[in-house]
C-alpha cells in the first residue's frame, strides 16, 4: 500500500501506525474511509493484522519490531508469489487444463449483503456455490479490522448466531472457499452497517 503520486493509498507506515493504533482521531477517519472504499487496501490490511495479532503482546522495541514484522509481511506477500509463480507461457494461458489446476484462484459471487445494505435485525450472508464438496470460511470484521466472527461450513448461506452481538457501525464480511480440486476462491470484502 505504498504511497503512489497517482492514488490516496495509506503509505506502509500509516497502516503500521493505524494497526499500532498510533493515528490520531483525524488520521484514523482518513484510513477507514480509505479502507471502506477500496477493497485492494481492506485485504492487504487484514493480512497484515492477521500476521501481526500474535506479535501484538511483544512490547521490545515495539517500532522497530512493528516495522520488521510488516516488512517481512510485505514481503511475504508481494515477493513469494513473484518467487513461486513465474509468468505464464501463452500455451498455459490458452491451455483448459489450466482451469483445473490446484493452484488457480477463482472468485465466488456475493449474493448477500451486499455492499452498502444496512440491517437492524437478524444478517444472514449468502453466496454462490464454488463447486461440489468445497468449504467455506464467512470471516465478519469490524471498522478496525478485527475478527468479530469467523466459522467454516459447507453450505453457501448462514445467519450470523444471536449470541454474537453487532454494535451500530460499518462491518465488512469476506468468504475464502477450498474446493474439492484442492484449489481455493475468495469472494473479497464486502461492506455493511448495523445502526
Amino acid at each position: 500500500m505504498t504511497e503512489r503520486p497517482d492514488t490516496q493509498h495509506p503509505s506502509d507506515e500509516q497502516v503500521a501506525a493505524f494497526l499500532d493504533g498510533r493515528l490520531t482521531t483525524n488520521e484514523r477517519a482518513q484510513v477507514l474511509t480509505h479502507f471502506a472504499a477500496c477493497a485492494e487496501c481492506r485485504r492487504e490490511m487484514t493480512v497484515a493484522h492477521k500476521v501481526l495479532g500474535p506479535w501484538r503482546d511483544v512490547r521490545r522495541a515495539p517500532i522497530f519490531g512493528l516495522v520488521t514484522v510488516l516488512a517481512a509481511v510485505l514481503a511475504f506477500v508481494v515477493v513469494r508469489p513473484i518467487a513461486h509463480d513465474p509468468a505464464p507461457s501463452a500455451a498455459a494461458v490458452r491451455s483448459p487444463d489450466r482451469v483445473s489446476q490446484p493452484d488457480r484462484l477463482a472468485g465466488i459471487t456475493v449474493v448477500a449483503p451486499l455492499d452498502q445494505a444496512v440491517f437492524d435485525s437478524t444478517i444472514v450472508f449468502r453466496w454462490r456455490s464454488g463447486g461440489v464438496d468445497a468449504t467455506y470460511r464467512l470471516t465478519v470484521q469490524d471498522r478496525s479490522g478485527g475478527v468479530v466472527w469467523d466459522t467454516t461450513l459447507a453450505d453457501t448461506a448462514v445467519a450470523l448466531p444471536r449470541q454474537v452481538v453487532l454494535v451500530k457501525g460499518q462491518y465488512f464480511w469476506s468468504v475464502d472457499a477450498q474446493l474439492a480440486d484442492g484449489g481455493s476462491a475468495k469472494a473479497g470484502a464486502h461492506q455493511f452497517t448495523v445502526r
